[in-house]
């Protein structure tokens, strides 16, 4: 049988502020002062762009990222992007999420996405661990009790993913 074809989520999903993404108010200054610098002087230098693990987990937030950059980017059509999918798990400096294309189109998203993909892949990796520590009790997570309600939904679904 042949082996079954992973899906990524929907991006509407995510409910990203794509206005808020795109002016660059979740990133570093730096990343937008490179972006808007690339762009004033007509430079477009084609990079890969590799982001890794620092130690072993299993990873989530891939979905989200991948969807901060098909609808945040300048040009999604112009960008080749390569990633694991939620669940996955990665050795420490594996490479999680690559994107390659022209630097100025994508740079203001790269804090977004670490951001993403260090928060979920945290709480999946954790609740992995609790879950298998756990065994055969189920677990139960509760993060309305002592969470932000904006962080709820990804949260919810990093500790679904790691198994609770």
């Amino acid at each position: 049988m042949p082996p079954r074809r992973k899906k990524r989520l929907d991006p509407a999903v995510f409910q990203i502020p794509v206005d808020a993404v795109r002016s660059g108010i979740y990133t570093d200054t730096s990343l937008v002062r490179t972006r808007d610098l690339l762009r004033a002087t007509g430079r477009s230098p084609r990079v890969v762009l590799q982001f890794s693990t620092k130690r072993a987990a299993v990873v989530c937030g891939v979905d989200e990222a991948v969807a901060v950059l098909k609808l945040c980017a300048d040009d999604w059509s112009a960008l080749t992007v390569h990633a694991l999918f939620e669940g996955d798990r990665a050795d420490a400096g594996d490479t999680v999420l690559t994107v390659e294309g022209p630097y100025e189109s994508f740079a203001h998203l790269e804090t977004y996405c670490v951001g993403v993909l260090a928060r979920r892949s945290a709480i999946c990796t954790t609740m992995r661990a609790i879950v298998d520590a756990a065994r055969p009790k189920p677990v139960f997570v509760f993060s309305a009790r002592s969470d932000h309600a904006l962080m709820q939904p990804g949260d919810g679904w990093a500790a679904y993913v790691g198994g609770a």
